[in-house]
């Protein structure tokens, strides 16, 4: 069943709440299950890095949260400040990924990391609406959660006139990418065993 909800720009002090929300989210996804193998250090990374790059989207782009309390949120960075900032990411606390996740676990990221990083270079013209991340609360997946949250930039890329990006690792996603527009740019997977991966675009409307 799907329900009104209301999309409203996120508050700072709401920043760990939607790190949690997002942490839920991709707790499953195949490029962290990959990065992550075991559950119980995912579950401890996970909230930890969404928080943190929820603050870079807070303090670079806008995160949009979805529902009386956050159940779903997007970060998403304006076609200015499109490209993830490498300095400010250590500002917000990402430096201590090694630290957190393990030398082998790192690895990895930094393989996904590295490969996102080329992909979104290759794949749209500098000036664009980045979504970075976008998680909906698993109890509220499948109810139009998601199509509401990605409603307002959409709109925004096309009174702009500009294209958005996005890449997902789970291939049931992109139908619903695709009922918003977005069409697939790339497929592949990451190096050296890593899972799947699509990038998409949709041009303005």
């Amino acid at each position: 069943m799907t329900t009104r909800l209301d999309v409203a720009h996120l508050q700072v002090s709401q920043a760990a709440e939607a790190g949690d929300v997002l942490a839920r989210a991709f707790f499953d996804d195949p490029a962290w299950l990959w990065a992550i193998p075991e559950d119980g250090r995912r579950a401890r990374v996970l909230p930890w890095f969404f928080g943190a790059a929820t603050r870079y989207g807070l303090s670079m782009g806008e995160v949009h949260a979805a529902g009386e309390h956050v159940e779903a949120a997007a970060i998403l960075l304006p076609p200015e400040r499109a490209r993830l900032d490498s300095l400010r990411l250590a500002r917000v606390g990402l430096w201590q990924m090694p630290f957190r996740a393990g030398p082998a676990a790192f690895a990895r990221f930094l393989i996904m990391w590295r490969t996102l990083e080329e992909r979104h270079r290759l794949d749209v013209p500098p000036r664009h609406w980045y979504v970075w991340l976008i998680g909906v609360d698993p109890p509220r997946q499948r109810q139009g959660v998601g199509s509401a949250l990605l409603r307002p930039v959409l709109a925004r890329a096309d009174q702009e006139r500009v294209p958005c990006y996005l890449d997902t690792t789970r291939e049931r996603n992109l139908a619903f990418y695709r009922r918003q527009g977005f069409e697939v740019v790339y497929e592949g997977s990451f190096p050296r065993g890593g899972p799947h991966l699509w990038t998409l675009r949709r041009e303005p409307r």
